[in-house]
């Protein structure tokens, strides 16, 4: 019980930070476009008006790219999180349901062995023997029918769960991969206007660098 709660509890979790992490894309983009429009404003037309006016350019572009990008994998990774969901939630259902099963069995259990244990019942607590008797049976059956299902259906919802959260994996890889490769684009057209061409600033050496790691992987 605790094991499907807490898949599921993770798969929330998944779900609520991938928006967050979403969010706070699209307004770094934004805030970064921000700078550079007070940058413009700042320089004189020349050499740095004109980098900041090509980034800008860029910088428009890749937000309605990223945010193409953002809502193409918000999509699919909704659908694949909705469908392990609700392979979850069926046999949560059943764990929780056991648990109430459980509990009458144990209490009409105990009830049955107090009374079998006393002696000179009265007809009222002979007919209460039977009916907990009977109660204690139908409580034991529905358990052993529920561990059935739960002993056939566990390890293979354990099996698919791995392989849905690798997808996931490689998935959420491949598109922070990608909003990299095109933060560097956006960037790249840059390169010439600096001294020495070939040296590349610290954050372009970032994200290349993730993306070549990347590329080196597939």
């Amino acid at each position: 019980m605790e094991h499907i709660s807490g898949l599921l509890n993770t798969y929330e979790i998944l779900r609520e930070t991938n928006k967050r992490h979403n969010k706070s894309l699209l307004e770094f983009i934004k805030s970064f476009k921000g700078m550079i429009k007070s940058i413009t404003k700042l320089t004189t037309p020349g050499i740095s008006n004109e980098i900041c006016e090509l980034l800008t350019i860029n910088v428009i572009q890749l937000e309605d790219v990223v945010a193409i990008d953002i809502t193409t994998f918000t999509e699919r990774f909704e659908k694949i999180l909705g469908n392990i969901i609700k392979t979850v939630k069926p046999i949560g259902k059943k764990m929780k349901e056991r648990m109430y099963v459980e509990i009458d069995y144990r209490k009409y259990s105990q009830e049955h062995s107090k009374l079998k244990a006393k002696t000179g019942l009265t007809t009222k607590e002979y007919k209460r023997l039977y009916e907990v008797e009977t109660k204690a049976a139908e409580a034991k059956s529905n358990l052993e029918s529920i561990d059935h299902c739960i002993e056939l259906e566990l390890p293979l919802l354990i099996s698919i769960n791995e392989k849905i959260a690798n997808k996931l994996g490689v998935m959420i890889y491949i598109f922070i991969s990608g909003i990299y490769n095109r933060l560097w684009d956006s960037v790249r057209d840059i390169e010439p206007f600096y001294p020495q061409p070939p040296q590349k600033v610290y954050a372009m050496v970032f994200f290349q660098g993730i993306i070549d790691d990347f590329k080196a992987k597939r």
